[in-house]
């Protein structure tokens, strides 16, 4: 079987990528748990009350890009043990990314 890779620093993609379910915009009821299966994108309104963002267990690669599109609460996001990571304030979008260890918003 040969290899399809070039051995070129750059990967071309000759058609568009579609990313079917890579978003999810919601108004969250509920503290919301994030798993490796969960959408990239988060775009979540907690209402009148702040809400938690739980990330998955550690593990490399892993990232994802949390807005708050709330008004007038925060989103705490925190990691699977519940440790604080980051609060999002209204209108405020952070991506969060995993290097095995721990989880950053930056």
């Amino acid at each position: 079987m040969s290899s399809q890779f070039s051995g070129k620093g750059y990967f071309s993609i000759p058609k568009p990528l579609r990313r079917k379910g890579h978003a999810q915009i919601a108004v969250i009821a509920a503290d919301e748990i994030l798993t490796e299966r969960s959408s990239q994108y988060q775009a979540l309104d907690s209402g009148a009350t702040p809400r938690n963002v739980d990330l998955p267990a550690v593990k490399d690669g892993l990232i994802y890009v949390i807005h708050n599109l709330g008004s007038t609460t925060n989103l705490s996001v925190r990691d699977a043990a519940g440790g604080p990571v980051e609060t999002l304030t209204p209108a405020l979008t952070k991506t969060f990314i995993c290097n095995g260890t721990l989880w950053i918003g930056i």
